[in-house]
């Protein structure tokens, strides 16, 4: 009889410990993703992200440019 209860118990205590174990997953799963919208949201607030866009921009469109200039015009 006292076997079956101490089993019990630990089948319990170990149903706990699992419970907790998935509860601070979960806690550390949402930090994690609120942690990711975050440092995208304070990327996009800085100068420096407009300034590598507006770089960007300028190398596909002076690309773009080269690209037209090297074409030929059409059949001779």
């Amino acid at each position: 009889m006292r076997s079956a209860k101490l089993q019990a118990a630990l089948v319990k205590r170990r149903e706990a410990e699992q419970i907790k174990y998935q509860k601070s997953a979960a806690v550390e799963r949402y930090y994690d993703q609120w942690g990711r919208i975050t440092s995208r949201y304070e990327s996009w607030t800085t100068p420096q992200y407009y300034r590598e866009a507006e770089q960007a921009l300028r190398k596909r469109e002076d690309e773009k440019k080269s690209r037209k200039r090297s074409k030929p015009s059409g059949p001779a």
